[in-house]
């Protein structure tokens, strides 16, 4: 009689391990299929952050571009106006000038 309790707990411990090997493995399977969706995941985030990257740099790049332009623009307009400030005061000159010479 104490052997057959002994062996039916045997049975029952044998089975309970079979049990806990089974949801060991599917614990196993589950992780290693996170783990591979996680992988996945990683590597869209490293491309979609590689585009962010280029994106930010070909805006900076075409900052810098406006920029120079814009100078360039600026630069022009202050010559333009230097020329234009030239021309007047050769203008005021030859009135004076020509006012002086009036008075003779």
């Amino acid at each position: 009689a104490e052997v057959e309790a002994l062996n039916l707990e045997l049975e029952d411990l044998e089975l309970r391990l079979e049990g806990q090997a089974e949801e060991l493995r599917s614990a196993g399977e589950a992780l290693a299929a996170q783990t591979r969706r996680a992988a996945a995941r990683e590597g869209e985030l490293r491309d979609e952050l590689a585009l962010l990257r280029q994106a930010k740099e070909t805006d900076r790049q075409n900052f810098v571009r406006a920029l120079g332009e814009k100078d360039a623009e600026a630069a022009a307009a202050r010559g333009e106006a230097l020329g234009a400030r030239a021309e007047a005061d050769s203008l005021a000159a030859t009135v004076g000038e020509l006012q002086a010479r009036a008075r003779q």
